[in-house]
């Protein structure tokens, strides 16, 4: 009898020992999972403040395609890629998208160190 109840005991002692790896393992996967959540949140931060040059729109620009950044004459744009005859940038109001190079001119070359836009 005694030799059952060891064996019940062993088999209750490894159980709980199988649930308790479980739970170990369960908060190490929340960690992980936690851990990755913040380095995303802080690539994206890291994506919103990459550099930008400022330009100002010198006349008004529309478009029917959902890419391009339509705007008035006189807007400030902050300008993330301007290699090309097409730039990409983002207006005060936070939409982004493409618009000819000729319709746009710098104000400054430093990612925003000079002048600061109004958050959206």
């Amino acid at each position: 009898m005694s030799s059952l109840n060891d064996k019940l005991a062993e088999r209750k002692a490894k159980r709980d020992e199988t649930k308790k790896m479980a739970s170990l393992l369960g908060q190490e996967l929340d960690g992980l999972l936690q851990a990755k959540k913040e380095r995303k949140a802080a690539l994206e931060g890291k994506q919103a403040e990459r550099n930008y040059t400022l330009y100002q729109t010198l006349f008004k620009f529309e478009s029917d395609d959902p890419e391009d950044l339509c705007f008035e004459g006189g807007e400030i744009l902050r300008v993330f890629d301007d290699s090309g005859d097409w730039y990409e940038g983002e207006n005060q109001q936070g939409k982004k998208g493409y618009f000819p190079r000729n319709y746009v001119r710098k104000i400054n070359s430093s990612g925003g160190a000079k002048v600061s836009l109004p958050e959206s």
